[in-house]
C-alpha cells in the first residue's frame, strides 16, 4: 500500500485516477494546483506523485523542478500524465520522473507505470 498524490486539476480524471489507486488498496490524496501539491508533498512526502503538467498556480514543470532542489523530496518518483504531445526532454528525463503518459491514456496503462515506479 503506497501513498499516492494526484496533482491534477480536471476533477474527472482526478477521480478516476483516484478510484483506480483506491481500489487497488492505495493511499490517495488529491490537488487540484501545484501549490496544494507541494504543501501536501512537504508535509506528507508521498511514495509516487502523479503530475499533470497544465495547472493554475503552480504549473507541473514548476513543481518537477522545485522537487529536485530538495535532495529527500527529489527521491519521490513522478510520473508525467499532459494532453501536450511534446514534453520538454529536459523535465521527461528528470532524475525523479519515471515515465510520462500521454492524455487520453488507458487506465492500466498508467496502473502498470505506477506499479513499475513503486517497485524500483
Amino acid at each position: 500500500m503506497a501513498k499516492i498524490l494526484i496533482a491534477e486539476d480536471d476533477a474527472d480524471l482526478a477521480e478516476l485516477i483516484t478510484f483506480l489507486l483506491k481500489t487497488n488498496g492505495h493511499v490517495v490524496e488529491t490537488a487540484f494546483d501545484g501549490e496544494t501539491a507541494l504543501k501536501y508533498i512537504y508535509s506528507e512526502k508521498p511514495d509516487l506523485i502523479v503530475v499533470d503538467l497544465m495547472m493554475p498556480v503552480v504549473d507541473g514543470y514548476s513543481m518537477i523542478q522545485t522537487l529536485l532542489r530538495h535532495e529527500e523530496l527529489a527521491k519521490i518518483p513522478v510520473i508525467i500524465v499532459s494532453s501536450k504531445p511534446r514534453i520538454s526532454t529536459a523535465i521527461a528525463s528528470s532524475k525523479n520522473v519515471a515515465s510520462c503518459l500521454i492524455k487520453p491514456f488507458k487506465a492500466e496503462d498508467l496502473y502498470a507505470e505506477i506499479k513499475s515506479a513503486l517497485e524500483k
